[in-house]
């Protein structure tokens, strides 16, 4: 476990000293594409000739450098996927395209033994003019690459690798030389699409952890998860897990029966159909997390989430079934109290849930403008000017156009 910015520091140093010492690499694409081309197969052959030819094959880097050994990694997704399977060779920045099983001898002894490009491999234009460094291939030497910089160039499944590159330095950083307020102000400054941010407004509430299949941590007169550690087994005590990494921040605002339906309509689109469970599990799911937002929920609704969460989770065949009931399950659990407001009171607590919203007007705030009446697309508001105006909640459909409109702030929600 790394504690301090000093061994941080040494660990990247040992570990540059380690990745330094590989008198070659070899980096084969892993990623969809090129495995479906058979890279995995090439990975495994050249590992093979490698140690056939006498030569030292290191997977993983080593602890106590050889000085004379052959890297061979599997590498994350160069791109470049319809040139598939894609080799590169360190430190030449070699790119070898459309590599073949029996490409691997040749590869060893030209490129890994004697230096020597292998030109039948390498990118070549529609003016058969070579480009044998990656970086120099027309599809990529217009690419900056910032937060993939290194993808392609390491083996992806090493930490290891990537401290020796200098990473985890922006953590240091955030941790020992600047306050909460300038790493959020940083992050919101970046401008960088998919960025994080924090709750603006309104009071912390819950945390969607693990993406779609994930569930909620919260704050509430029985838990505190704010100081839960984030690994596989404190989470899963609560009902949820690690997934993709991902953190969806919700404040009082958000209506969690809504929050658990939005999840549920992304996992019932992602089954693929194979099983009954997950198939039509997830779909009735959807239909009764839709009845209850839009205020035709009864208890029977609620009971039944809690069935049909039990059964998806135990008899669906994969990964995606068995956790696609989660966000139903920790909602329940921790906020019980708003599906039963919207069932029994057909209220939504947070006023989100627009079928189960009442807009009316403050006759002793309405100045009587007519600007709401005006601005209605259904024509629900009736009033004379100067006289405070009336909303027809039969014809309402609750679209919020008039409470934005009005400038005296007479339209409320109930």
């Amino acid at each position: 476990m790394i504690n301090t910015r000093e061994e941080l520091i040494a660990k990247q140093e040992e570990y540059k000293a380690s990745l330094n010492s590989q008198r070659k690499q070899i980096l084969i694409c892993a990623g969809t594409g090129c495995v479906a081309g058979g890279s995995l197969e090439i990975y495994d052959r050249l590992k093979q000739i490698i140690e056939e030819k006498g030569l030292r094959c290191a997977l993983l880097l080593e602890k106590e450098p050889h000085g004379d050994s052959i890297g061979l990694k599997k590498s994350g997704c160069h791109g470049f996927c319809e040139m598939g399977p894609l080799l590169r060779i360190e430190p030449m920045g070699w790119l070898y395209l459309k590599v073949k099983l029996e490409d691997c001898e040749e590869i060893v002894e030209k490129s890994i033994i004697n230096d020597e490009v292998v030109d039948h491999l390498v990118y070549k234009d529609k003016s058969l003019k070579s480009y044998v460094k990656q970086e120099e291939i027309p599809f990529y030497k217009q690419q900056t690459r910032v937060a993939l910089e290194y993808c392609g160039r390491i083996n992806a499944e090493s930490i290891a690798e990537y401290l020796a590159l200098g990473g985890y330095s922006a953590v240091a950083k955030a941790l020992f030389d600047m306050t909460p307020q300038q790493i959020v102000d940083e992050v919101s400054e970046a401008s960088l699409r998919g960025r994080g941010g924090g709750v603006k407004g309104g009071e912390f509430k819950a945390v969607q952890i693990g993406g779609p299949s994930g569930g909620c941590l919260c704050i509430s007169a029985t838990e505190d998860h704010l100081d839960m550690k984030l690994d596989f087994d404190s989470l899963k005590k609560v009902g949820a897990m690690i997934g993709s990494g991902g953190l969806v921040v919700m404040n009082d605002k958000s209506c969690m029966v809504e929050v658990a339906r939005f999840f549920m309509n992304f996992t019932q689109n992602e089954s693929c159909g194979k099983c009954v469970p997950c198939r039509e599990g997830t779909k009735r799911m959807l239909e009764l997390l839709t009845d209850i937002t839009e205020g035709r929920g009864t208890m029977e609704h609620i009971d039944l989430l809690e069935k049909l969460s039990d059964t998806v989770s135990a008899t669906a065949l994969c990964g995606l079934g068995k956790t696609a009931a989660s966000p139903v399950v920790s909602t329940l659990k921790y906020f019980r109290d708003e599906y039963i407001a919207h069932v029994v009171d057909k209220k939504c607590p947070a006023g989100q849930c627009k079928a189960l919203m009442t807009l009316q007007i403050d006759p002793e705030l309405c100045r009587g403008c007519t600007k709401c009446a005006r601005v209605c697309p259904v024509g629900a508001i009736s009033g004379t000017v100067k006289e405070a105006h009336v909303i027809d909640p039969a014809k309402c459909i609750k679209c919020g156009a008039c409470k934005e409109g009005c400038s005296f702030g007479a339209i409320m929600e109930s």
